[in-house]
């Protein structure tokens, strides 16, 4: 199994279109968590070069554990903004054409 981690990716693509919309809370509360994140997969990568596997598979369950959280956030801080505006999709994904 391999994992490919884009630090920063997520919190900034997600801040480039909604700038004006997310409270500067809101902002931080990203920032910090993806500060978290990079933290942990710089742990886990460490762990990973020193091939300390066991070490690194539970430092790999942390930083995935951070990722879920983060991803988590930002879809919640998404679906607030779009409901705010009128806009909320349908959560099972697009339909099927008939």
């Amino acid at each position: 199994m391999i994992v490919i981690v884009v630090p920063g990716l997520l919190a900034s693509s997600f801040r480039l279109g909604l700038e004006a919309i997310v409270t500067p809370a809101d902002s931080l509360l990203l920032d910090a968590k993806q500060a978290i994140l990079d933290e942990q997969h710089r742990r886990f990568q460490i762990l990973h070069r020193q091939a300390l596997r066991q070490e690194a598979l539970q430092q790999l369950q942390v930083t995935v554990a951070c990722a879920a959280d983060l991803l988590s956030e930002s879809l919640r801080l998404l679906e607030d903004t779009l409901k705010r505006y009128g806009q909320v999709p349908d959560r099972a994904g697009p339909s099927a054409p008939n």
